[in-house]
């Protein structure tokens, strides 16, 4: 088995310190993630009870049935809302590895 030696300046260009590497620090992306999470799992259910209560209910006085089903609607487009703001942040608002792009293999 070949070993190769690497240069220290190839070393720190292959294998990036996690500060070098990314903009957001490690406690910056859990909270990005939390803050998601929490964004897609709650606010469809926020929406669905608060607009049936006091809209389709109290407002506009609509059948149990009617009320449901309109409020789930509301909720489903409120979830793909969330589901959208969380993807064109994970594809527009990262920073890549500088220099990534570049790298070849070297048998």
């Amino acid at each position: 088995m070949n070993s190769v030696d690497i240069g220290s300046s190839e070393r720190n260009r292959v294998l990036p310190s996690s500060k070098a590497s990314s903009g957001m620090s490690e406690q910056e992306v859990f909270k990005t993630c939390l803050f998601h999470c929490i964004l897609i799992v709650i606010s469809p259910i926020f929406t669905f009870f608060v607009i049936k209560l006091y809209l389709f209910d109290a407002l506009l006085q609509l059948e149990s049935m009617q009320s449901n089903l309109y409020s789930a609607l509301a909720a489903v487009v409120v979830l793909h809302l969330a589901l959208a703001n969380f993807i064109y942040r994970a594809y527009f608002q990262t920073e890549t590895v500088p220099g990534f792009d570049k790298l070849e293999k070297e048998d």
